[in-house]
């Protein structure tokens, strides 16, 4: 059985940027980007309701598999994942990865799985990509989650860096049991362990604003 496969959801129908995952970063398009950055780590299935993208992923190297016409912000992404996970090849653990997260690295990536495998033996049962956020949040009922205003008040006030961290999922990696996936149709189980991305390869790509910053970091990277 394979050991680790990565799957790589794509459709055609993105709104915000449309074909969003067919933009070029450095010559590449994401779609290319994303394989290039965790084939050398396992078997690599990119699902589609598009025919380009479907060729642009056995381009590269990757398994093309067709998945059904999705509606963006109304199909659930339970079912979404089962039906993907259910067309690939049974094996121990899959990766799921989006294109959007284009700045992670290969390094990133095999750092997460060894983490994951780690974590299994303390007692974790799967992996999400964190960034870790240190601010001065509030809820919508004027409450903070992070310090007690009213002693701010009386002795001073917090700096954000001496906050307690909050971490937000940043869609990126997302490690889980093939069999655990298929048992409950989610992206990881109920004690997840967090792994906390580079600062520098933090990055989603859900505005055309998003797209230009990762443009601006590569370029300078070269």
């Amino acid at each position: 059985m394979n050991e680790l496969s990565f799957l790589i959801p794509v459709r055609g129908g993105s709104r915000r940027i449309p074909r969003k995952n067919m933009l070029e970063l450095d010559g590449e398009t994401l779609i290319a980007r994303k394989i290039r950055q965790v084939s050398p780590l396992g078997k690599v299935y990119v699902g589609s309701d598009d025919d380009e993208m479907l060729e642009e992923a056995r381009r590269h190297g990757a398994i093309a598999v067709r998945r059904k016409m999705t509606n963006e912000g109304q199909d659930s992404a339970n079912d979404m994942l089962a039906e993907f996970v259910g067309l690939i090849e049974p094996c121990e653990t899959v990766v799921w990865c989006h294109v959007c997260n284009a700045l992670l690295s290969t390094e990133t990536y095999k750092r997460a799985i060894d983490e994951f495998y780690k974590g299994l033996r303390e007692g974790y049962d799967s992996l999400i990509s964190v960034h870790e956020v240190r601010e001065h949040f509030w809820n919508a009922d004027m409450r903070t989650p992070c310090y007690n205003v009213t002693w701010c008040k009386n002795v001073r006030h917090l700096c954000a860096k001496e906050l307690p961290p909050l971490f937000m999922q940043d869609g990126g990696i997302f490690v889980n049991r093939y069999q655990d996936i298929i048992k409950h149709h989610y992206f990881f189980g109920d004690r997840p362990k967090l792994f906390v991305v580079p600062k520098e390869e933090f990055c989603d790509i859900n505005e055309y604003s998003d797209y230009l910053y990762a443009k601006a970091v590569i370029e300078n990277k070269n």
